[in-house]
């Protein structure tokens, strides 16, 4: 993704959005803005308060997420030149998040690109996610996928941390990004299968339980059932749910046999 240089003021709520979007996904839109940001937009007005709340705190503790313009401090125009409404506010909706804007493919454009191999990518996620389950207070992304992985010159940044949650087991959010990849490998792309496997394989092992799997058959249970409850799936992908856990079920099961053949001389 690239960026224009500049500080422009942005719209108050219900404007018109600053030009068409630069990307869109299932609930949000993301424009372009000079001074090297992008606003992102949820088109149902669900509140991005606390995402941004998150990702500033992930920020301090050095995880890599998008570096985010807080909302402006009273008094003045807001970071970056956003316009204050009378009471010193900046003139933003609920749902509009301000962040740099990443420049680079995401990990699921690297990997159909053939720059990325499946085994590097699992490789990827795996580490992310082991990452973010070392912080503290038990943080969950549920959504850590290809495409939200962008690939920038400071390393992989993961974005679209809606769906992210404090107090949950590690083995959720691990059981999900497995799910979600399998999801696509029964469908239109095998290659996800490959990162799947490394995926798993990928994830870290207590030390004293080098075979244990990477989740528990309840977490995966939990998974299955977050996904199917996600408003923003097809009816066709809610389908293809019971073969994608069929198919992280066999890979979970296959680890600790893939796990000693790598231990062995």
């Amino acid at each position: 993704m690239e960026q224009q240089s500049g500080t422009p003021a942005l719209e108050p709520p219900g404007d018109a959005p600053p030009g068409p979007p630069l990307a869109s996904g299932r609930t949000a839109d993301v424009y372009a803005l000079p001074g090297d940001r992008v606003l992102r937009r949820y088109r149902d007005g669900q509140s991005a308060t606390a995402e941004e709340s998150l990702l500033l705190r992930l920020g301090t503790l050095g995880y890599p997420v998008p570096r985010v313009h807080p909302r402006a401090e009273p008094g003045g125009t807001g970071h970056g030149g956003a316009r204050l409404d009378s009471a010193g506010r900046p003139r933003l909706g609920p749902g509009d998040l301000v962040m740099e804007r990443l420049h680079g493919p995401t990990l699921a454009e690297a990997l159909l690109g053939g720059t990325t191999s499946p085994e590097r990518g699992g490789a990827v996620l795996a580490h992310l996610l082991d990452r973010l389950h070392a912080l503290p207070g038990r943080l969950v992304h549920l959504d850590l996928h290809p495409e939200n992985v962008i690939s920038t010159a400071r390393g992989p940044v993961v974005i679209d941390w809606s769906n992210a949650r404090e107090g949950h087991p590690p083995g959720r959010d691990r059981a999900v990004s497995a799910v979600i990849l399998a999801e696509v490998a029964v469908g239109p792309i095998p290659l996800a299968r490959a990162v799947l496997a490394a995926l798993l394989d990928g994830l870290a092992r207590p030390a004293d339980a080098p075979d244990q799997p990477p989740f528990s058959e309840q977490e995966l249970a939990w998974a299955g059932d977050f996904r199917r409850a996600n408003p923003t799936l097809s009816p066709a992908e809610k389908r293809a749910l019971d073969l994608a856990l069929e198919l992280v079920a066999e890979h979970a099961a296959c680890r600790p046999e893939r796990a000693r053949e790598q231990r062995s001389p």
